[in-house]
């Protein structure tokens, strides 16, 4: 009887603080949705100039959502007079992210574009998209993986 009792608390007392431990209501987190496309270092050669002569690499997934979720923050936090339109319109924009290094840190070139843009085209997803003028529509910002910082916010210019 008393090795039964034994057995019972063994099998017993791990679920029993499982429940205990566990029992904190659980929060649903969202899936994070990648609002763009991570280019290769192929096609991060082949946008342009910029990264000719840099040694390049691919952001991971973790390192796109970092930046994302400090994003909206910096922006707000800029100077630059249609930062709150910006921000507002952050669903609405498409981004392709290019990983280069600079001065010995990772960091992450991101080309924002209003959706209307690449409406009816798919080719956003694999070609770099340079537009000149177009105003806050067209947004570039780099990002700074180890400082988790971003550098030099370039909006185009209306024309």
């Amino acid at each position: 009887m008393i090795r039964m009792t034994h057995v019972a608390l063994t099998l017993a007392l791990p679920l029993l603080l499982g429940m205990l431990l566990g029992c904190g209501e659980k929060k649903n987190v969202e899936p994070f949705h990648l609002p763009g496309v991570i280019f290769t270092e192929k096609q991060t050669l082949e946008s342009g100039c910029e990264f000719q002569n840099r040694s390049l690499w691919v952001p991971a997934l973790t390192q796109i959502e970092e930046l994302e979720t400090n994003l909206p923050q910096h922006l707000a936090k800029s100077n630059h007079p249609d930062a709150g339109a910006m921000v507002a319109r952050l669903p609405n924009y498409r981004r392709q992210y290019l990983g280069f290094i600079d001065e010995g840190h990772q960091r992450i070139y991101v080309n924002a574009f209003c959706q209307a843009h690449t409406a009816n085209d798919e080719s956003w997803r694999t070609e770099f998209v340079l537009v000149q003028d177009g105003g806050s529509c067209y947004f570039q910002i780099i990002y700074d993986v180890e400082s988790k910082s971003f550098i030099r916010l370039s909006v185009n210019g209306v024309g």
